[in-house]
C-alpha cells in the first residue's frame, strides 16, 4: 500500500480515504499490522492496473489546453489591469501635482492675508472679508495639505507595485504557453 501510495503522491489519510479507511488503518495496513479486505484489495488493484495503462492522450491534450486557456485569460486580466493601474496613476499624479500647487499658493495666500490684516485692522468690512479670506485659505490648505500629498503618493506607490508586480507574473507565466499553431 505504501509504494503505491508514494506512487500517487498521497498522504496516509488521502489514500485512506480513497479506500474506504482513516488514518490509523492506513498506517497499521502499510505497518503490516492489519490486511485489507477484499474490496479494498480489489480497488487497490484496479488503482495498480489504471497506472500502468499508458495514458490517455486525449484527456492529457484536453487538460494541457484548458490549462493554457486559463493561462491566456491570466495573461489578459492581469494586462488590463497594469494598463488601468498606469491610467489611475498618471491621474492620481495629476490630482497629486495640482494638490501641490494649490498648497504652495494657498501658503503663499495666507502669509498675504495675514500681513493684510495686520495693515487693515482700522477697516472692519476690509477685516471681515480677509478673515473669510482666511478661513477659506485654510480649508484649502487642510484638503491639499502634506497628510493628503503623503497618502496620493502611497496610493501612487502601490499602484506601482501593483504593475511591478503584474508584469513579472506575466513574464513567468508567458514562457509556460504553447505557441498556436497557424492554420494553413
Amino acid at each position: 500500500m505504501k509504494s503505491l501510495r508514494e506512487k500517487l503522491g498521497l498522504t496516509q489519510i488521502e489514500m485512506g480515504k480513497l479506500i474506504g479507511i482513516g488514518k490509523t488503518k492506513a498506517n497499521l495496513f502499510e505497518k503490516g499490522e492489519r490486511t485489507l479486505t477484499s474490496q479494498q484489495l480489489a480497488l487497490m488493484t484496479e488503482i495498480e492496473l489504471l497506472m500502468e495503462q499508458p495514458p490517455n492522450l486525449e484527456a492529457v491534450e484536453e487538460l494541457h489546453l484548458l490549462e493554457q486557456e486559463k493561462l491566456t485569460s491570466t495573461i489578459k486580466k492581469l494586462t488590463l489591469r497594469a494598463k488601468k493601474a498606469t491610467r489611475v496613476i498618471q491621474d492620481h499624479k495629476d490630482e497629486l501635482a495640482k494638490m501641490e500647487s494649490m498648497y504652495n499658493k494657498s501658503q503663499l495666500l495666507l502669509v498675504l492675508v495675514n500681513k493684510l490684516k495686520i495693515t487693515n485692522k482700522d477697516r472692519p468690512l476690509g477685516l471681515a472679508y480677509l478673515n473669510l479670506l482666511e478661513i477659506q485659505t485654510l480649508e484649502k490648505l487642510d484638503s491639499c495639505g502634506i497628510r493628503n500629498q503623503v497618502l496620493m503618493k502611497y496610493k501612487i506607490g502601490s499602484l506601482e507595485c501593483e504593475i511591478s508586480s503584474a508584469n513579472t507574473i506575466i513574464a513567468e507565466i508567458t514562457p509556460l504557453l504553447l505557441p498556436i499553431p497557424k492554420e494553413i
